[in-house]
Order: structure tokens, then C-alpha cells, then sequence
């Protein structure tokens, strides 16, 4: 039989070839499928069977996870997080709030050096991203929120 053809029995009992549905130069499993669209469609049509073993899996791992990826990003654990959180009495480095929805603090880190400076709020995190970690402009977004305009003549 051609490659990319799959062999399907008619109604009648008859052997038939039918072209793939997707992927023609993959290895096809079920109903003109390659594995990956026939697990996307297995998926989609038994979502809160999979959604629901997805959960129960992460929930056996989720300290775990936590760890690798505090490890991997960062260079610290969880009791090195557990010793900042402490430090700063549980709150935002900056906007000393307290993180809503129990959700733990963002770690805060030099992009360049990839050293740790604190624990952040999601809001505080993503200001100094938008500033692009530059402090001149965040000294230039404080002066004009102060209503000093003297530094948009250098521009």
C-alpha cells in the first residue's frame, strides 16, 4: 500500500484506501489521524477527563515543581524563598501589600547579574518590566507624576 494511505474496512468487509485526514507524511493511528491530532481530538472531546487527571498529577508534584523551577530560574530553593518572604514580613518589596488570591510573591532578579534582590507583587513586577529596568525612568515617570515637566526639554 502507498505511503500516507490508510487501509480501512468498508461496510462491506472490503479492505479500501483512504488519504489521511492529516499530516500525510506521518504514521497515522486512528481515523485518518496522526498520534498528536488524534490525542488533540481525544482531548478535546474527553476535557474534563483529562483536565482532571492533569490536576490530580500536578497536585501530587506541586512542591516539587515549585523547587525545580525556583532552582533553575533563580538559584534558590524554597527555604531560601520561605527566608525572603520572612524577611519582608510577607509583603510586597515595594507597595508593602500583601500578595491578593494567596498567591505567592514574585521573585524579583537582575536580568543581567541573575541575582535575587526580593519578592515582588504581580503589579510591581510587571512595572518594573514596563520600565525595562531602567532607573532613569522610573526617576523620569516620578518627576512627572509630581508634575515637574523641567526634564521633557531634554528631550
Amino acid at each position: 500500500m502507498p505511503t500516507g494511505y490508510i487501509a480501512k474496512i468498508s461496510h462491506r468487509g472490503q479492505a479500501r484506501r483512504e488519504p489521511p485526514l492529516c499530516h500525510p507524511d506521518r504514521e497515522h493511528e486512528a481515523f485518518g489521524l496522526c498520534r498528536s491530532c488524534y490525542r488533540k481530538q481525544d482531548r478535546r472531546t474527553n476535557g474534563q477527563k483529562y483536565h482532571a487527571s492533569e490536576k490530580r498529577r500536578y497536585g501530587r508534584r506541586k512542591e516539587s515543581l515549585r523547587d525545580y523551577q525556583l532552582q533553575r530560574f533563580y538559584g534558590i530553593n524554597s527555604k531560601d524563598y520561605s527566608q525572603l518572604l520572612e524577611r519582608q514580613s510577607g509583603l510586597c518589596a515595594i507597595c508593602r501589600r500583601v500578595n491578593g488570591n494567596a498567591r505567592r510573591l514574585h521573585v524579583d532578579h537582575d536580568h543581567e547579574t541573575g541575582k535575587v534582590r526580593g519578592l515582588l507583587c504581580g503589579s510591581c513586577n510587571a512595572a518594573i518590566a514596563l520600565f525595562h529596568e531602567k532607573p532613569n525612568l522610573m526617576l523620569d515617570a516620578i518627576r512627572y507624576l509630581k508634575g515637574d515637566s523641567s526634564f521633557l526639554r531634554d528631550i
